[in-house]
């Protein structure tokens, strides 16, 4: 037998009630954390743990890059060219994912060590995804040619096809009918038929 309410607590049971109770705890520990410390110990966490995060992945991208400085040597204009493709194709599922409200959000209220350790974070992803795309170049090409044709198909959508969905909503929509009757109209019969 399927419920919609806990026999127990009386609770409503769905896929939201359940994230919340898995989630909220550790909220509220979190919450209550911030909570008694003073707001100078609060701003010098916050502070050493950005800090912390800087560092960790300004690390990782100087890591990133010695890999790909020793897999490719002496390449370093097919580094770059083989960067700009998969900046853009990055840059646009980017766009296409974070909804532009989060992403005025962080560029707003980050700081700018978080800003930096943004950015070193993007870079050393698109140097991951050069490392193991470049020894398969086959795939490598796959990959590219899914940005390119996503990219395309995404203008086409945008300037073509949704241009005439509206002209088509808006043609096909339902008139609104008149109710009143109208005796003098035909009413769907005529003298011969009748």
């Amino acid at each position: 037998m399927q419920s919609a309410w806990c026999p127990a607590c009386h609770g409503q049971v769905n896929v939201r009630s359940a994230i919340d109770a898995v989630v909220e705890p550790p909220k509220r520990k979190w919450r209550q954390l911030f909570a008694s410390m003073a707001p100078l110990e609060r701003l010098r966490w916050e502070s050493r743990t950005q800090w912390m995060y800087m560092l960790f992945s300004l690390s990782l991208l100087w890591w990133v890059l010695a890999i790909v400085d020793e897999r490719f040597p002496g390449d370093w204009i097919g580094q770059a060219a083989m960067a700009c493709v998969l900046l853009t194709g990055l840059g646009f599922a980017f766009l296409v994912a974070v909804p532009r409200r989060i992403v005025q959000a962080m560029i707003q209220r980050s700081s700018g060590r978080m800003k930096l350790a943004l950015m070193a974070n993007y870079l050393t992803a698109i140097l991951a995804l050069r490392i193991f795309t470049t020894t398969w170049h086959e795939r490598a090409l796959i990959l590219i040619g899914m940005f390119i044709s996503t990219w395309i198909a995404a203008w086409l959508l945008s300037r073509l096809v949704w241009p005439m969905k509206e002209e088509f909503t808006e043609f096909y929509r339902d008139k609104p009918v008149d109710k009143k009757h109208d005796a003098t109209a035909p009413q769907g019969r005529t003298g011969r038929r009748d």
